[in-house]
């Protein structure tokens, strides 16, 4: 406890409460489906965005209050420690006449119906901890939320594309709706850290902030956000020009990390303020705004923004976050189709190379509203001669590029682009040659992806959501990373037995083994001792998939991370030397044996399990039977020439106890005699009057 209060204490790190004025909208009837919202405090649009690292989270709200602010502890202690997010309260960028981003439409306040943006962030909390907080408006406090901080070198998070809330096809109701169940979906199925929306939150609104809002607050309605950290990735719909009322509100509800000023700092002339990027466990995650692509050649501003990031922070994986499709399948790569996507040849000139050339291990972005999965790329060319794992967990070769889904130390770099998570605006699949595509998918329905990270593989698995809220894979697709001695590490991340009992991870006590025969033989083969365990890795038989998505619309069995495990045997050593266990005992007796796993080849054990092992085996009682026996004679000395001879048989049993035989007679001095005592027949040799030269059994 001791040692957790002091760490308590000092984590109370400085929190930043910033509070301006926006503009919202008179249709009232509308938020009767707004779910993530506090009542009585007209609080809505509840989300947190993760900081710069795993020790901060950054919280932004609307509130028809300006007098408002949060409290926050780790679960658990709330009467012993709380951040208060009160110690700097400001108005910043309050749009009364003022022009953000050099817009020359203001967006306009409406008298009445008036909302205050409500950001703070906090600081120096600690990793892997479970918080609750909670929203304070005058006298009124929201029910308690909660969130968990990263840490984690093993983790999960979500991803969804193009909500696009309002673009048309069906009514923002119902974008908001399928946007809402496709996280419910992902939250109840995962363990996410965060969820990530890869571009176009809402459809572009020119010169409405009304409808802008309305569509936003569909976009926050879901009441996961207010304790499912947000990563929003700007994309064209949001806003592509200075002049759209998306792009001017997106400070009005997204709290990013302040590293966004960094762009500038490495050059006077202004690009964007949404590149940013943030840390969580061994992963950094790089967000760029690929609505202008300037700066990113080699040695520009934007480039080296990425390459200060990599530089400052020494993580397994890096992970590039852009809206637009590097290689699509929609018209969007195609001229003379409706026009090659404006984004696409400097994506291909700039972005690509130079991602390449920093060491970026995957692009993950949207735009398309179909699934797309390129090959290895390098320099624009599709790298198809790599190694691979597979379902054998064996490395193989394949020069096509198409017959396996787990690539090892891949060379390039391979681009996903996410369906949309809502439902609004699908697209068809254009039929023209891409050579660079390795799957892509349109199943008409919304879809949601999940990435599975640990130190040694980045998988990730896509999924569409059906009507009925079930899940179907669509496809997946895994990084492995060898070891510095060319190895494929596979960390253990669970053990069981051979009939599936599973047991505590802190001790592993195995399933007790009753039954044995007492004549069994001492051996581990005797006592019944398995010889193996079967263990699961963090590398698993859904990595090697197959889903044979490629150019058609078949439908696959739900498969999760963690399920199908291939079985991999680890042999138990056991130690038969120090056991509590009498073989000469008839007795039932009940002994611990000790052992230990031996991994496989190429196994470790990153996640510090136990990989110790003991069970308990019980013998049977078992016939009783004679131990020992010992034979003790006495002579008594009597009147005349005879003396007294006592001979005493002390029988020790098999079940601890003892049986004694006695027999008395008379004998001459100096004599040898042969007496039956008991069941023995015992020799018996005498000298003087009582000396006992010799005894012992004959039989």
């Amino acid at each position: 406890m001791f040692k957790f209060k002091k760490m308590i204490q000092h984590m109370l790190g400085v929190a930043f409460l910033a509070t301006i004025l926006i503009t919202t909208f008179t249709n009232e009837n509308v938020y009767a489906i707004i779910q993530n919202s506090v009542p009585g405090q007209n609080v809505r649009n509840i989300n947190l965005t993760p900081g710069g690292s795993t020790n901060e989270m950054r919280f932004s709200w609307h509130s028809g209050s300006k007098e408002a602010y949060i409290r926050i502890w780790p679960a658990g202690y709330e009467n012993q420690y709380q951040i208060l997010s009160t110690s700097d309260v400001r108005a910043v960028a309050v749009h009364e006449g003022n022009e953000p981003m050099g817009s020359t439409n203001v967006v306009p306040t409406r008298p009445g119906f008036n909302y205050y943006l409500h950001q703070t962030a906090v600081y120096n909390l600690i990793e892997n901890t479970l918080y609750e907080y909670v929203i304070v408006t005058g006298e009124v406090e929201s029910t308690v939320k909660s969130f968990r901080t990263g840490g984690s070198n093993r983790f999960q998070f979500g991803l969804g594309g193009d909500p696009q809330i309002g673009v048309g096809g069906q009514t923002v109701e119902l974008d908001g709706a399928g946007w809402v169940n496709t996280l419910e979906v992902a939250v109840r199925d995962f363990e996410l850290d965060f969820f990530v929306s890869v571009g176009d939150q809402v459809q572009t609104m020119l010169n409405s902030a009304e409808i802008s809002q309305i569509r936003h607050d569909q976009l926050f309605s879901a009441p996961q956000l207010a304790g499912l950290p947000l990563v929003p990735v700007v994309g064209n719909h949001d806003g592509s020009n200075v002049n759209n009322t998306n792009i001017r509100m997106w400070p009005f509800h997204y709290n990013l990390p302040m590293n966004s000023d960094n762009v500038r700092r490495f050059n006077n002339q202004f690009y964007t303020q949404f590149d940013y990027y943030f840390v969580w466990g061994d992963v950094l995650f790089i967000v760029l705004d690929s609505n202008t692509r300037a700066g990113f050649n080699t040695g520009g501003p934007r480039a080296a923004f990425v390459e200060d990031a990599m530089k400052r922070h020494d993580v397994n994986w890096t992970v590039a976050l852009f809206h637009h499709a590097t290689y699509p399948v929609y018209r969007h790569g195609f001229a003379g189709v409706g026009g090659m996507d404006s984004a696409i040849p400097q994506l291909r000139a700039d972005w690509a190379p130079e991602l390449e050339r920093l060491g970026v291990d995957i692009v993950i972005g949207g735009h398309e509203h179909i699934y797309s999965r390129s090959h290895h790329m390098l320099n624009n060319i599709p790298q198809l001669d790599q190694q691979w794992i597979n379902s054998m967990g064996e490395i193989v070769t394949d020069v096509t590029g198409s017959l396996y889904n787990a690539v090892l130390d891949p060379i390039g770099l391979t681009h996903i682009s996410i369906n949309t998570a809502s439902g609004s605006g699908y697209r068809g699949v254009r039929q023209h040659p891409r050579p660079y595509v390795a799957a892509y998918n349109q199943n008409w329905r919304r879809n949601v992806t999940v990435a599975d990270v640990t130190p040694y593989k980045f998988s990730i698995a896509t999924y569409q959501i059906n009507d009925d809220s079930t899940r179907t894979l669509v496809d997946i697709y895994t990084i492995i990373r060898s070891d510095e001695f060319g190895n494929v590490p596979q960390s253990v991340t669970y053990v069981r037995q051979m009939n599936d009992e599973t047991f505590e991870r802190v001790y592993n006590e195995l399933n007790p083994i009753v039954g044995i025969s007492n004549d069994t033989e001492f051996s581990v083969e005797g006592l019944g001792l398995p010889t193996s365990l079967v263990i699961e890795t963090d590398i698993r038989n859904n990595d090697f998939v197959r889903s044979g998505i490629i150019g058609t619309n078949r439908s696959q069995n739900s498969a999760d991370f963690g399920s199908h495990v291939v079985p991999k045997h680890a042999l138990i050593e056991w130690n038969l030397n120090e056991i509590n266990y009498n073989p000469l005992n008839s007795l039932e007796q009940t002994f611990n044996v000790y052992g230990k796993i031996i991994l496989p080849s190429r196994v470790v054990n990153t996640n510090n399990l136990c990989l110790n092992v003991v069970v308990s085996v019980t013998i049977e009682e078992g016939p009783i039977f004679v131990i020992d026996q010992v034979a003790t004679a006495s002579v008594r000395q009597i009147p005349g020439n005879e003396n007294e001879l006592t001979i005493t048989i002390n029988e020790v049993l098999s079940n601890n106890t003892k049986n004694t035989f006695e027999h008395t007679l008379r004998i001459r001095n100096n004599t040898d005699v042969i007496v039956t005592v008991g069941d023995y027949r015992v020799f018996v040799s005498t000298r003087g009057n009582t000396q006992i030269r010799e005894i012992f059994i004959l039989d």
